[in-house]
């Protein structure tokens, strides 16, 4: 026995069981017994825990296809790409301190005295023209007038979306939740975070088991629709979808597809859900609610709303690049970046210097671009991770002209003529005439679709969103 014993503390790799061997004393064998074995129960035990750790996490990211799962309807979010109220912009005119009169004669001053505010500020042609485009612009009107004037003049859910249908059923307005964009004006989602859907989950698939939403788009003879060469979406007819997990802020400047007026659209969705490992094994953000909101985190909205902490922090001023509810509140004392000091730019000949060049100088700062790199870096809780458990979604979209030639006056006529608040309409002031009028003889039709179809065809779009497998 002493034999093997000898024989392996000589030939073993394990250095300690050869210090037994070659110990005289039987103490210090007894200690080198001690160490070399506590060492290799030690070594055991954490080659195992390897080994589980690994048998158990194999990947970071697995894909799997299960039937039979329950399926929630997610959220949809429109957005007219022409923002304003053609009836509710003509009102403001009536009121001479309204927001919207007030930036309009702010431009066409600050258009008029070009020279006079080159000398008065030192700057450039170039940056007063710059800041002549920011006025004119959408978020021009939205910074200057504040978000609460600016959804005044925007459309109304009733006028927006005068008739909607979620699996079959008639939807009400308290399926929808209102958000304001500094592009798009109010935007409504259909069923957000504080919607509580009769029957959330979706139990068959094609469009008659999903959301059908008829928009109108209130195109008036007297709409004027301002033209931003700076942007890429500008002066545009139809409407903005964006489709995106329940409880999620919509980004309507990165996410989403434009509609067309005059056309029927067909949205088919399929839902992956990614679930990815936590720390220690991945490096997936564990976070319920988004940067001091109520709205769930993902990774987008987290990286646009540190953008906007960069850019008060740098500029010391706001600027929204999200939607916001009219509900959040906002330090009283901060202006927004792109705000001018309007009484003091239209008093050209008394104004303070000293103003106009803070507007100007809050102007050009929101202007830099930052990497996203720097803003990681620099300000706190903005790692963006993805989350750990997130939904999105794959989109089909097919479209046909809508509704048809020789269909207008039944359209008018069945679809919304017998609501309830069709009197209440901003539809009705523009169509009962033309339309209206003629729904007790439908030998109209041919005259009705020759006259005022186009007219139709360019105010009113469908849009219907379901899911094509389950």
């Amino acid at each position: 026995m002493k034999r093997t014993v000898n024989e392996f503390t000589s030939n073993t790799s394990g250095h300690g069981w050869g210090m037994i061997g070659r110990t005289n004393s039987k103490f210090g064998k007894l200690l080198w017994v001690a160490i070399t074995l506590g060492s290799t129960i030690a070594a055991i035990a954490w080659v195992t825990t390897v080994i589980q750790r690994y048998a158990k996490f194999e990947t970071k990211d697995r894909v799997e296809l299960r039937a039979g799962v329950d399926i929630a309807f997610p959220s949809v979010t429109i957005c007219p790409l022409y923002g304003y109220s053609p009836k509710k912009t003509m009102e403001t005119f009536s009121d001479p301190e309204s927001g919207f009169v007030l930036q309009n004669t702010f431009l066409t001053s600050t258009s008029t005295h070009f020279g006079i505010l080159m000398q008065m500020t030192n700057e450039t042609i170039e940056i007063l023209h710059g800041i002549l485009l920011l006025a004119k612009s959408n978020r021009g009107f939205y910074e200057n007038m504040g978000v609460n004037e600016i959804s005044a003049i925007s459309h109304e859910i009733q006028n927006l979306v005068p008739h909607c249908l979620y699996q079959g059923n008639q939807c009400t307005e308290e399926d929808f939740t209102k958000l304001v964009h500094h592009e798009y004006k109010n935007c409504y989602t259909f069923n957000g975070k504080d919607v509580n859907l009769t029957n959330p989950m979706i139990a068959e698939s094609g469009a008659q088991n999903g959301l059908s939403l008829t928009l109108y788009l209130e195109h008036t003879d007297y709409t004027y629709a301002n033209y931003d060469p700076n942007r890429a979406v500008t002066a545009a007819a139809g409407a903005r979808v964006i489709i995106h997990e329940k409880g999620t802020l919509p980004d309507p400047d990165n996410e989403g597809f434009d509609v067309e007026p005059g056309h029927l659209i067909n949205v088919a969705l399929s839902v992956n859900k990614r679930e990815l490992m936590k720390r220690p094994w991945g490096e997936c953000a564990d976070h319920t609610t988004l940067h001091s909101t109520d709205f769930k985190y993902t990774r987008n909205t987290c990286k646009r709303k540190c953008m906007e902490k960069m850019i008060e922090k740098q500029c010391g001023c706001w600027k929204d690049l999200l939607p916001v509810d009219l509900n959040d509140t906002r330090d009283a004392k901060m202006q927004a970046c792109g705000k001018f000091n309007t009484k003091e730019w239209l008093n050209i000949t008394e104004a303070n210097v000293t103003v106009l060049k803070e507007d100007i100088a809050r102007f050009k700062c929101q202007m830099e671009k930052y990497l996203w790199s720097d803003v990681s870096a620099s300000m706190v809780g903005c790692e963006c991770e993805y989350s750990c458990s997130y939904s999105t979604y794959n989109v089909e979209t097919s479209q046909s002209e809508w509704p048809m030639r020789g269909s207008e006056l039944d359209f008018y006529c069945s679809g919304f003529v017998h609501s309830p608040n069709y009197y209440d309409l901003t539809m009705y002031e523009e169509f009962h005439d033309k339309i209206g009028v003629h729904c007790v003889n439908y030998f109209e039709f041919m005259n009705v679709s020759k006259n005022w179809g186009d007219k139709l065809r360019a105010n009113f779009l469908r849009v219907n969103v379901y899911f094509k497998d389950l």
